[in-house]
């Protein structure tokens, strides 16, 4: 309104009805802005489908490179998700010590949380740090599964994806990393785990910033794997085979769990979220991004 309040032709009576150049200008701003809508469209689609493309690059990069990962290390499901909840905010060699505790006192399965005391439970699973937290947070998820699905994992996991992850997210603890873990791994739900070092990458390659959404980056990763799901076959079956030489880190051993019989498409999201894990600890670190060693290399915004 105040672009024609201040438009001198609005002086003149009947102008935009009978004058032809004055229609003509409004029409022309009209179409110009439809142009500049249409154009940033495209420009947006073009944006998206060459990020997705970059994100099919760096899979097969990786894993030509590497190989399987044998995500997600654990002898049982409840294990996994156990796993999950006690990786929060702590490294993994912590977590394996918080687990062997809990194996050796042959209480990692779900009757053996229910049954022990919460003050043991604490101690047990010290290691991993927040202890008292996390003791606090499985005995709330034995809750919940005996309360919702009579105790059963196979009963828990039947459930449509989207419905389980809204409950998953209600529970005390439970973020979209930890939800998404556990559906993914133990599940054998189709949905990308998005990690620290999975942001830290799209930002330093400039596919995406730093403050991009929890669900903007899993979208796009979502989007960009499900059609390596149809092509990809190497990448279906999990296996032993070892990465290639020159990984400071060796990959996890076979698992029960991470050579379980799972579809494609959750094979492929599972091997790239191990992928990416195997970037984030050896090359792009918080402090240091030791670029040059790095299978990304080539990929990097300023050698494209």
């Amino acid at each position: 309104m105040k672009f024609f309040s201040e438009d001198k032709r609005d002086s003149v009576p009947g102008y935009m009805h009978f004058g032809k150049a004055g229609r003509g200008e409004s029409d022309e701003r009209e179409l110009d802005g439809g142009r500049d809508s249409l154009r940033n469209k495209k420009s947006l689609k073009l944006q998206t489908d060459e990020q997705q493309n970059d994100i099919r690059l760096y899979y097969r990069a990786l894993f030509r490179s590497w190989g399987p990962q044998n995500w997600w290390p654990a002898r049982s499901r409840f294990e996994m998700i156990v796993g999950a909840y006690l990786t929060q905010n702590t490294a993994w060699t912590n977590v394996e010590k918080a687990m062997a505790n809990l194996r050796s006192a042959r209480l990692l399965s779900i009757d053996g949380i229910r049954r022990v005391r919460l003050a043991d439970l604490e101690q047990l699973i010290r290691p991993s740090g927040y202890f008292r937290q996390k003791a606090q947070r499985l005995k709330t998820f034995i809750s919940f599964i005996d309360q919702s699905y009579g105790g059963s994992l196979a009963r828990m996991f039947s459930r449509p994806t989207s419905q389980l992850r809204d409950e998953l997210l209600s529970l005390n603890g439970v973020g979209p990393e930890t939800a998404d873990s556990i559906l993914l791994y133990a599940g054998n739900h189709p949905v990308f785990v998005v990690d620290t070092y999975t942001r830290r990458i799209l930002a330093r390659h400039e596919i995406l910033p730093g403050q991009a959404s929890y669900e903007e980056v899993q979208s796009l990763f979502e989007k960009a794997l499900a059609p390596l799901a149809e092509s990809e076959t190497c990448a279906h079956e999990p296996s032993s085979q070892h990465l290639a030489a020159g990984l400071p880190e060796a990959p996890h051993p076979p698992s029960k769990v991470s050579v379980a019989k799972r579809t494609a498409l959750t094979q492929v999201y599972n091997e790239m979220h191990g992928l990416i894990v195997g970037v984030g600890k050896n090359y792009c670190k918080k402090s240091q991004a030791l670029c040059d060693e790095c299978p990304l290399q080539p990929f990097l915004p300023r050698l494209k």
